[in-house]
């Protein structure tokens, strides 16, 4: 699919491309697509989806983590979550945030800016990804819901309610509740 994404994307058949976005939006919000990359964070590579970050290395790119945070990202890390995850969660300016509301409305998930800042207020984690599409993602995931803003332009991309959580996100949060 990535490599049909950028053939279609180098071509300009735009409506390919589209029902292509619309299908990895919706492979990415249920925790299913495997088309997404890793980024560099403050120019620690991370080159392996699988890599799994020792402490002295994870304290390095979370200064505000604990050995508690640690373990946490252990368990997300195992549970096969890719992308580069923070316990606790990025930090983002929640002032600057613009919530997707067409993108959110047409999806029918019913939550509202209030709800989508809410989730990344009470995140317990976060997850960065470079999307294909050359746009990169922190997504946030609280008890409530998750909320993916897209780094580049402070926008809300998509928000849901945590009963929408499926496939890894699902397993990860029955982890975390479990705890």
């Amino acid at each position: 699919a990535y490599e049909y994404g950028l053939e279609q994307r180098k071509k300009g058949n735009g409506q390919d491309l589209e029902l292509l976005i619309e299908a990895t939006d919706y492979l990415d919000r249920t925790g299913e697509s495997g088309i997404m990359e890793d980024v560099e964070y403050e120019n620690i590579p991370i080159d392996n989806k699988t890599e799994m970050e020792s402490f002295d290395e994870y304290i390095v790119r979370n200064p505000d983590a604990t050995e508690l945070h640690y373990h946490l990202y252990k368990e997300i890390k195992t549970i096969g979550e890719i992308g580069i995850i923070n316990v606790p969660p990025k930090k983002i300016n929640k002032a600057l945030l613009i919530l997707d509301t067409e993108h959110i409305n047409e999806r029918q998930h019913g939550v509202t800016v209030e709800d989508a800042i809410s989730f990344i207020e009470n995140a317990k984690y976060s997850v960065e990804r470079k999307h294909w599409s050359g746009y990169t993602f922190i997504n946030y995931y609280s008890e409530y819901g998750a909320a993916y803003v897209r780094v580049e332009d402070n926008v809300i991309r998509t928000a849901f309610k945590s009963n929408e959580y499926k496939g890894k996100t699902k397993l990860i949060w029955e982890e975390i509740l479990n705890e």
